[in-house]
């Protein structure tokens, strides 16, 4: 009895009102099916040539309506139990009260219908048997019987049914890891696929030829960042800014002199811990939407500095602060949930324009308060 436990529990959504007192079609096709052999059965002349007993057929058509009544009592009495998840002790001290309650009301009603049926064989004294405690005692047995012959098909078939769900549902789990994995191996064999593409056109591209091989090489290089970075949920200042070399170097080559860049970099952040792509992204940003549009160009410049417990990444760039296209607010609103995710509600983004520049500042907490995973 100690499986009861895992029985799941009863939700409104897996068992509304309609289902749990009424029950379902399949589950009134087995009572009918169930009680209607029960009949077919217990009047045995349906099989013999014995002559037609009226009163022993209403005797088992009223047991078996009987125990319609009363096992579909006991149906509901035990979905309601089944509201919460009950340790086996817990279900049996509910369970086995209502299967002696049932017996006992199932024997007593059964033995005032014999006493109708039986009334004038029993003033004759043509019977032995009569309305007495030894007869209601039979009849409570045969009830018990009955009613605990429907509790262990009842509890088989939920058994059953559980367990083909549970199989089920195991097998759509595997199915689905499955599918992660492989989109999670082809995303790593389609990069590694460009990656080698990239170095054989690097190397067809001809050595008189610097800059398109250089062009190739950067492109490679930010390729190798991806995929050695981007599963990290935060990598160190220094490693992120040799991302941003290799990004500033493809993007000079694009622009020539309209594109210049410095940094004023503090050396003891270098060590501080950053999301990948994080200051990558905010310099794709300012290139893209205050140097491209610019026939003169400009000069993007990134500082770092640590101000008290924290550190301040500025990524500045000419221009007045125009409205936010859809592009550029698809990237900060990427990138604020990218530091909600690794420090929470402490990390700050803002996008200001300050003597006529427009500036990235991004503040992040001390690398201890980083929300890191568990290994």
């Amino acid at each position: 009895m100690s499986a009861l436990v895992h029985l799941q529990p009863i939700t409104a959504a897996t068992h509304p009102w309609r289902r749990r007192w009424l029950g379902t079609r399949r589950y009134w096709s087995a009572q009918m099916l169930g009680w209607g052999g029960f009949i077919l059965l217990a009047t045995q002349s349906f099989f013999t040539p014995e002559p037609f007993d009226s009163r022993a057929f209403i005797e088992n058509l009223a047991l078996a309506a009987l125990g319609i009544l009363i096992t579909h009592t006991l149906r509901v009495l035990l979905l309601f139990f089944r509201r919460r998840p009950l340790t086996s002790r817990e279900f049996i001290a509910r369970i086995f009260p209502c299967w002696i309650a049932g017996s006992v009301a199932m024997g007593g009603a059964m033995s005032l219908l014999y006493v109708q049926l039986y009334r004038a064989e029993l003033a004759a004294g043509k019977l032995v048997q009569g309305s007495g405690f030894t007869d209601y005692l039979d009849m409570v047995t045969r009830s018990h019987f009955f009613i605990g012959f429907w509790l262990s098909l009842y509890f088989g078939y939920l058994f059953y049914n559980q367990s083909r769900n549970n199989t089920e549902e195991r097998l759509r789990l595997i199915g689905q890891i499955r599918e992660a994995e492989l989109r999670a191996l082809k995303a790593q064999l389609n990069p590694h696929f460009l990656f080698n593409s990239l170095n054989t056109i690097r190397a067809l591209v001809p050595r008189h030829l610097p800059q398109p091989r250089q062009a190739v090489t950067s492109l490679s290089e930010l390729l190798r960042a991806a995929l050695r970075l981007g599963d990290r949920p935060v990598v160190t200042l220094a490693e992120e800014l040799g991302i941003v070399d290799h990004y500033l170097a493809l993007e000079t080559m694009r622009h020539e002199q309209r594109l210049r860049s410095t940094q004023q970099i503090d050396v003891a952040t270098l060590g501080w811990l950053v999301p990948p792509f994080a200051v990558q992204s905010l310099v794709e940003n300012a290139v893209n939407h205050g140097i491209a549009p610019r026939p003169e160009g400009g000069t993007v410049a990134i500082t770092s500095r640590r101000v008290g417990d924290r550190l301040e990444l500025t990524i500045a760039n000419p221009g007045p602060l125009r409205t936010t296209t859809r592009s550029t607010g698809v990237g900060l609103q990427n990138l604020r949930a990218q530091l909600s995710h690794v420090y929470g509600p402490v990390a700050q983004l803002d996008l200001i324009e300050e003597a006529g520049q427009v500036v990235a500042r991004l503040r992040l907490p001390s690398p201890r308060s980083a929300i890191l995973p568990s290994p």
